[in-house]
């Protein structure tokens, strides 16, 4: 004895995603990143070298993540700056640093170490957004005529 299951039509078709609307979704996605954006400067830099006294140079630096709204009232999280570089002897740098509240974290560390030692759990770590010392590292990207490309 074979038993039939009834086929019913669905009520509603679903309709397939088009190309209207993932133009939608990322126009949106746009739009909302835009209502973020604060520009809040940049800043030119000068260099002169003590060791060649014919080396100088001039950098221009804009900050990334700082212009987000949403990012900068968050001082717990990374820190992201772009800076763009012409010196003499002729080369060109291009620059990206990263940076992180060096407070929070030992903050946690400390309270890792609390808490291993005497096996509880202390309070929330806060950060004291007054003052924010921070620690970082930068990579860059340079070109010049002598060296030809190089990754720092």
């Amino acid at each position: 004895p074979t038993s039939k299951l009834p086929i019913t039509k669905p009520s509603a078709e679903v309709a397939e995603p088009t190309v209207k609307d993932d133009k939608k979704q990322v126009s949106g996605l746009i739009q909302s990143i835009l209502e973020d954006w604060n520009f809040k400067g940049y800043s030119l830099s000068i260099y002169k070298s003590f060791l060649y006294p014919l080396a100088f140079g001039l950098s221009l630096r804009l900050p990334l993540s700082q212009n987000f709204l949403s990012y900068f009232a968050r001082p717990y999280l990374p820190s992201l700056t772009s800076s763009l570089g012409l010196y003499y002897p002729w080369s060109i740098g291009v620059f990206l640093s990263f940076s992180v509240p060096i407070n929070l974290y030992l903050q946690y560390l400390k309270q890792f170490i609390f808490m291993i030692a005497l096996r509880k759990r202390r309070e929330r770590v806060v950060l004291n957004a007054d003052v924010v010392k921070r620690v970082g590292f930068s990579v860059s990207y340079r070109f010049s005529t002598r060296y030809g490309f190089r990754f720092l």
